[in-house]
């Protein structure tokens, strides 16, 4: 200001020519071309500041919409690992319970001798009696035979009801995937589409439940009673291109690298540079850039948690850029709520709103929200909320049936204790364990064997006679700690 000051006193004091009148003229000249030049120049750059905030006018609700993608195509995290060896080690129990069978008959004649022999003294023949070794090896047998009956039976139970929460786990994860594509994808899919390839074949019979065949139909329609509501919020998919690409648009609202086909008959079509690109091909650059653009927030494992976050930040979304958006009936002012994006006016007609135009490029999800239960796609992700929450809480009650199972192998443990009277070291008693399992494999070989092996029969007959099972239930309590080691 003080240099145009400066310019001014100069021409109308310091010239000498005296006409006056003549230097103000060609000064009042100098200074309009000045002005045009400094207008010109204003004008520019506000348009091109304008204009670059035009371009990029949807990138917030662009980056959220990012974010969602990538949550649910992230991992949902995985079901609890089955722990090993559950097989052998109800097989090694059957075994146990076998070992330690004593008929009926058998238990009652050792009550009754050790009664005798508490009773007897030198005068009392002894010569009928049986063996007070043989009879407290029998009573001993019995009772841990009951109490072995009792841990069996809860080990069984426990084992199956962990298989049986580690499936209804699989089942809800799953039923979380499913759902997570439909979000994405439709109504139509059940897994994600990592290739154009595999896209482009489900394209062939399910396009129309991703997108509509043009941007009215895809992006909103008012809120009035109609058998077809539009198709805000089916698909991700579809509220990108409402929100990014358009119909009659050529502007780069979300990423300066891509924008419209500026035609209302090309609708999913995507201009990338210079190149135009059919709705598979566009769809996986921009699913490209939602990655490559990100800068944190990528979700690695999908949690309820991450999900509810991503909702609320969405939620936040709506209705962001009203303060700039004319409303012309009064009716229509709580429409500013349910829009995601740019538009310019808001009104009770179908060409006021979100129709894939530059200043329209928008979802309007108020036949959503107003009238139906809320926005497709949404739905489909709290579902997979709850899905996951319930694949979290099966996994919780296996971890605890687990920490009931190592409980009641220390009481195995225990059992195995009291019955054995002399434990071998562990290296001949695995040998002889493993002696023993070649001879049951052999009898059940060559028919010997009056059951399979792992199977319970109470009814199985020992020999009579018999005092090796002592040594037999040692090896026995030996293998079956080796198992339940490896179960921890």
């Amino acid at each position: 200001m003080s240099a145009l000051l400066f310019v001014v006193w100069k021409h109308l004091f310091c010239l000498r020519d005296p006409n006056i009148s003549h230097k103000l003229l060609i000064f009042k000249v100098r200074m309009e071309k000045l002005g045009i030049l400094l207008l010109a120049t204003t004008t520019f750059v506000v348009g091109t500041t304008t204009e670059n905030k035009e371009n990029l006018r949807n990138q917030q609700e662009f980056n959220q919409l990012c974010r969602i993608l990538r949550l649910v195509e992230g991992d949902p995290g995985q079901v609890v690992k089955e722990p090993p060896n559950l097989g052998i080690l109800i097989e090694v129990l059957q075994k146990m319970v076998k070992a330690t069978f004593v008929k009926e008959s058998s238990y009652q004649e050792a009550v009754d001798a050790r009664e005798k022999w508490k009773s007897a003294d030198s005068t009392v023949e002894t010569k009928n009696i049986m063996d007070k070794q043989r009879a407290d090896d029998l009573v001993r047998y019995k009772i841990t035979h009951e109490k072995l009956k009792k841990l069996l039976a809860k080990a069984k139970m426990l084992v199956s009801r962990i298989k049986e929460e580690r499936y209804l786990a699989y089942v809800s994860r799953n039923a979380a995937l499913e759902k997570m594509a439909k979000v994405v994808y439709g109504s139509s899919a059940e897994k994600m589409f990592r290739n154009e390839t595999e896209f482009e074949k489900f394209l062939a019979n399910s396009q129309g439940t991703i997108v509509g065949k043009t941007a009215k139909e895809t992006c909103g329609r008012p809120n009035e009673k109609s058998n077809n509501p539009g198709m805000a919020g089916y698909s991700l998919v579809g509220d990108f291109f409402c929100l990014c690409v358009g119909e009659k648009n050529n502007a780069t609202l979300c990423d300066k690298s891509f924008g419209g086909p500026n035609d209302e008959h090309k609708w999913t079509k995507v201009m990338f540079g210079d190149k135009l690109l059919d709705f598979a091909a566009g769809w996986f650059k921009i699913r490209d850039l939602c990655y490559a653009n990100a800068t944190s927030g990528i979700k690695d494992v999908v949690t309820p948690e991450n999900i509810s976050t991503e909702i609320v930040a969405f939620n936040k979304m709506l209705g962001r850029q009203r303060d700039d958006v004319y409303i012309y009936r009064r009716e229509a002012e709580s429409y500013r709520q349910y829009v995601l994006g740019r538009v310019h006016q808001v009104g009770f007609t179908d060409d006021g709103i979100c129709t894939g135009e530059h200043q329209h490029m928008c979802v309007n999800y108020a036949q959503c929200l107003v009238s139906n239960k809320g926005i497709p796609w949404q739905l489909k992700l709290m579902e997979a909320e709850e899905d996951l929450e319930d694949v979290e809480k099966h996994n919780m009650e296996v971890h605890v049936l687990i920490g009931r199972l190592d409980k009641l192998i220390e009481k195995i443990k225990k059992a195995a204790e009291q019955l054995s009277q002399e434990m071998e070291g562990i290296d001949v008693a695995v040998e002889k364990v493993q002696l023993l399992e070649e001879e049951i494999e052999e009898n059940e070989t060559t028919g010997k064997s009056e059951a399979t092996a792992g199977e319970l029969n109470d009814n199985m007959q020992p020999e009579e006679g018999s005092l090796d099972k002592c040594e037999y239930w040692g090896m026995f309590s030996i293998l079956f700690g080796v198992v339940a080691f490896s179960l921890v």
